[in-house]
């Protein structure tokens, strides 16, 4: 440990990790893992930045649909009242 607390690796340890790091990387398996990381890395990119953009405008995103919602149903509301008075003017008025 260093004097402000943080934990350091001795150099024995780091050498045991990049070993095992090694042996991980020759395992036919993750090599072809790794392949197919890179092979999609600029999908993966694309897909993170749209992710990203998408969570940062999510709650415009929301407040609009809130907004989309609203208007549906005032609207239904007026339909609604406009077919009553069409009815009521059929069955009234009209006779």
């Amino acid at each position: 440990m260093t004097s402000n607390g943080a934990t350091t690796t001795s150099r024995t340890d780091r050498l045991l990790n990049a070993s095992a790091l090694l042996e991980r990387l020759n395992e036919p398996q993750t090599a072809a893992a790794l392949h197919l990381l890179l092979d999609k890395a600029e999908l993966l990119a694309f897909s993170v930045s749209a992710v990203d953009s998408l969570l940062q405008r999510g709650e415009t995103i929301a407040d609009n649909v809130a907004a989309s919602v609203h208007e549906l149903r005032a609207a239904d509301d007026h339909y609604t009242l406009f077919k009553h008075a069409h009815n009521f003017y059929q069955d009234f008025i009209l006779p």
